[in-house]
Protein backbone atom coordinates (compact mmCIF):
# COMPACT_ATOMS: atom_id res chain seq x y z
CA UNK A 1 0.00 0.00 0.00
CA UNK A 2 1.58 3.48 -1.19
CA UNK A 3 0.34 5.61 1.99
CA UNK A 4 0.34 9.93 2.77
CA UNK A 5 -1.31 11.66 5.32
CA UNK A 6 -2.72 15.18 3.79
CA UNK A 7 -5.19 18.01 3.92
CA UNK A 8 -8.08 17.61 1.26
CA UNK A 9 -9.26 20.93 -0.69
CA UNK A 10 -12.87 22.27 -0.36
CA UNK A 11 -14.86 22.35 -4.22
CA UNK A 12 -14.27 26.19 -3.79
CA UNK A 13 -9.98 25.76 -3.94
CA UNK A 14 -10.21 23.17 -6.40
CA UNK A 15 -12.05 25.48 -8.67
CA UNK A 16 -9.94 28.30 -8.12
CA UNK A 17 -6.46 25.83 -8.49
CA UNK A 18 -8.09 24.49 -11.86
CA UNK A 19 -8.29 28.30 -13.21
CA UNK A 20 -4.70 28.82 -12.46
CA UNK A 21 -4.03 26.24 -14.34
CA UNK A 22 -6.02 26.47 -17.60
CA UNK A 23 -3.95 30.37 -17.18
CA UNK A 24 -0.61 28.69 -17.02
CA UNK A 25 -1.46 25.80 -19.45
CA UNK A 26 -1.01 27.62 -23.25
CA UNK A 27 2.37 27.21 -24.19
CA UNK A 28 2.99 24.47 -21.67
CA UNK A 29 2.55 20.99 -23.33
CA UNK A 30 6.03 20.21 -21.38
CA UNK A 31 3.81 19.96 -18.23
CA UNK A 32 2.07 17.01 -16.92
CA UNK A 33 -1.15 18.98 -14.78
CA UNK A 34 -2.69 17.32 -11.75
CA UNK A 35 -6.09 16.66 -11.93
CA UNK A 36 -8.10 19.15 -9.90
CA UNK A 37 -9.75 16.69 -7.83
CA UNK A 38 -6.59 15.26 -7.05
CA UNK A 39 -4.47 18.29 -5.66
CA UNK A 40 -4.14 18.22 -1.79
CA UNK A 41 -1.79 19.34 0.99
CA UNK A 42 0.53 16.36 1.79
CA UNK A 43 1.48 16.37 5.26
CA UNK A 44 3.45 12.99 5.71
CA UNK A 45 4.06 10.98 2.46
CA UNK A 46 4.92 7.47 3.54
CA UNK A 47 5.79 5.59 0.89
CA UNK A 48 4.89 2.06 0.49
CA UNK A 49 3.65 0.20 3.93
CA UNK A 50 2.70 -3.45 4.39
CA UNK A 51 -1.25 -3.93 5.12
CA UNK A 52 -0.39 -5.56 8.56
CA UNK A 53 1.22 -1.60 9.27
CA UNK A 54 -1.79 -0.17 8.80
CA UNK A 55 -3.57 -0.64 12.50
CA UNK A 56 -0.51 1.05 14.11
CA UNK A 57 -0.54 4.16 11.16
CA UNK A 58 -4.86 4.47 11.87
CA UNK A 59 -3.39 4.69 16.02
CA UNK A 60 -1.00 6.72 15.91
CA UNK A 61 -3.02 9.10 13.52
CA UNK A 62 -6.31 9.03 15.61
CA UNK A 63 -5.33 10.97 18.91
CA UNK A 64 -3.98 14.13 16.78
CA UNK A 65 -7.74 15.14 15.93
CA UNK A 66 -7.93 15.92 19.72
CA UNK A 67 -4.98 18.16 19.72
CA UNK A 68 -6.12 20.17 17.41
CA UNK A 69 -8.51 22.81 16.63
CA UNK A 70 -9.61 23.67 13.23
CA UNK A 71 -8.21 26.38 11.63
CA UNK A 72 -8.14 28.47 8.14
CA UNK A 73 -5.46 27.57 5.33
CA UNK A 74 -4.27 30.79 3.21
CA UNK A 75 -3.02 30.18 -0.32
CA UNK A 76 -1.05 32.50 -1.18
CA UNK A 77 1.45 32.74 -4.64
CA UNK A 78 2.67 29.91 -7.43
CA UNK A 79 6.13 28.59 -8.04
CA UNK A 80 8.52 25.87 -8.75
CA UNK A 81 10.92 23.06 -7.22
CA UNK A 82 13.65 23.55 -7.33
CA UNK A 83 13.77 27.07 -8.57
CA UNK A 84 11.44 28.84 -11.25
CA UNK A 85 14.77 29.15 -13.52
CA UNK A 86 14.72 24.96 -13.01
CA UNK A 87 11.47 24.06 -12.58
CA UNK A 88 10.47 20.54 -12.47
CA UNK A 89 7.19 20.86 -9.67
CA UNK A 90 5.10 23.87 -10.51
CA UNK A 91 3.00 24.38 -7.19
CA UNK A 92 0.70 26.54 -5.05
CA UNK A 93 2.16 27.53 -2.18
CA UNK A 94 0.32 27.83 1.26
CA UNK A 95 1.12 30.12 4.18
CA UNK A 96 3.50 28.83 7.08
CA UNK A 97 0.38 29.02 9.34
CA UNK A 98 1.72 28.11 13.00
CA UNK A 99 -1.19 25.22 13.54
CA UNK A 100 -0.49 23.80 10.41
CA UNK A 101 3.43 23.84 11.12
CA UNK A 102 2.32 22.48 14.24
CA UNK A 103 -0.01 19.50 12.66
CA UNK A 104 2.56 18.47 10.58
CA UNK A 105 5.29 18.15 13.25
CA UNK A 106 3.17 15.89 15.62
CA UNK A 107 1.96 13.96 12.19
CA UNK A 108 5.86 13.38 11.51
CA UNK A 109 6.80 12.69 15.31
CA UNK A 110 4.01 9.76 15.89
CA UNK A 111 4.43 7.83 12.31
CA UNK A 112 8.65 7.96 13.61
CA UNK A 113 7.59 6.36 16.73
CA UNK A 114 6.29 3.10 14.86
CA UNK A 115 8.83 3.03 11.76
CA UNK A 116 8.34 6.07 9.31
CA UNK A 117 11.74 8.25 9.23
CA UNK A 118 10.89 11.96 9.61
CA UNK A 119 11.13 14.08 6.05
CA UNK A 120 15.05 15.43 6.18
CA UNK A 121 14.21 18.34 4.09
CA UNK A 122 12.07 21.51 5.84
CA UNK A 123 8.43 21.57 5.21
CA UNK A 124 7.81 23.63 2.72
CA UNK A 125 3.86 23.34 2.36
CA UNK A 126 2.54 23.47 -0.54
CA UNK A 127 -0.20 22.39 -3.90
CA UNK A 128 1.48 20.53 -6.54
CA UNK A 129 -0.29 21.81 -9.81
CA UNK A 130 1.76 19.79 -12.45
CA UNK A 131 4.88 18.83 -13.17
CA UNK A 132 7.09 19.05 -16.43
CA UNK A 133 7.87 15.96 -18.44
CA UNK A 134 11.25 17.21 -19.68
CA UNK A 135 12.67 19.82 -17.04
CA UNK A 136 15.43 20.32 -19.37
CA UNK A 137 12.93 22.98 -21.28
CA UNK A 138 11.03 25.26 -19.54
CA UNK A 139 10.03 27.22 -22.03
CA UNK A 140 8.24 30.59 -20.88
CA UNK A 141 7.45 28.86 -17.66
CA UNK A 142 9.74 30.87 -15.69
CA UNK A 143 7.75 33.64 -17.12
CA UNK A 144 3.95 32.47 -16.89
CA UNK A 145 4.79 31.69 -12.56
CA UNK A 146 5.90 35.33 -12.47
CA UNK A 147 2.68 36.22 -13.93
CA UNK A 148 0.00 33.65 -12.05
CA UNK A 149 1.82 35.39 -8.50
CA UNK A 150 -0.50 37.88 -8.73
CA UNK A 151 -3.44 35.35 -8.75
CA UNK A 152 -6.12 36.46 -5.89
CA UNK A 153 -5.22 34.85 -2.63
CA UNK A 154 -8.05 32.57 -1.20
CA UNK A 155 -8.27 30.50 2.01
CA UNK A 156 -10.17 27.47 3.26
CA UNK A 157 -11.20 26.46 6.76
CA UNK A 158 -9.75 23.13 7.49
CA UNK A 159 -10.99 21.01 9.98
CA UNK A 160 -9.49 17.75 9.36
CA UNK A 161 -6.72 15.74 8.21
CA UNK A 162 -7.22 12.05 6.02
CA UNK A 163 -4.42 9.09 5.78
CA UNK A 164 -4.36 8.10 2.07
CA UNK A 165 -3.45 5.50 -0.43
CA UNK A 166 -2.42 5.96 -3.97
CA UNK A 167 -2.99 3.84 -6.27
CA UNK A 168 -0.59 4.63 -9.45
CA UNK A 169 -3.08 3.84 -12.74
CA UNK A 170 -1.98 5.10 -16.66
CA UNK A 171 -4.07 8.10 -16.26
CA UNK A 172 -2.37 9.48 -13.50
CA UNK A 173 -2.48 8.57 -9.28
CA UNK A 174 -5.56 7.93 -7.85
CA UNK A 175 -6.24 8.49 -4.26
CA UNK A 176 -8.65 6.90 -1.96
CA UNK A 177 -9.52 7.93 1.79
CA UNK A 178 -8.50 5.30 4.51
CA UNK A 179 -9.43 7.67 7.23
CA UNK A 180 -10.57 10.68 8.13
CA UNK A 181 -9.91 12.69 11.53
CA UNK A 182 -11.88 15.42 12.52
CA UNK A 183 -10.13 18.39 14.34
CA UNK A 184 -12.17 19.10 17.68
CA UNK A 185 -12.73 22.54 18.60
CA UNK A 186 -10.70 23.37 21.73
CA UNK A 187 -11.66 25.47 24.68
CA UNK A 188 -9.03 28.25 24.94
Amino acid sequence: MRLFVAVQLDDHVRRHLEQLQEKLRPGCSFVRWVRPESIHLTLKFLGEAEEEKLKSILNALAPLKDNHSPFTLEFENTGAFPSISRPSVIWFGVKNKPELIRLQQEVDKRLEKIGFPREDRKFKPHLTLGRLKDPKSPGSLPGLIGEACDYPGISQEIGSFALMQSNIMPGGARYTCLEKYILEERET
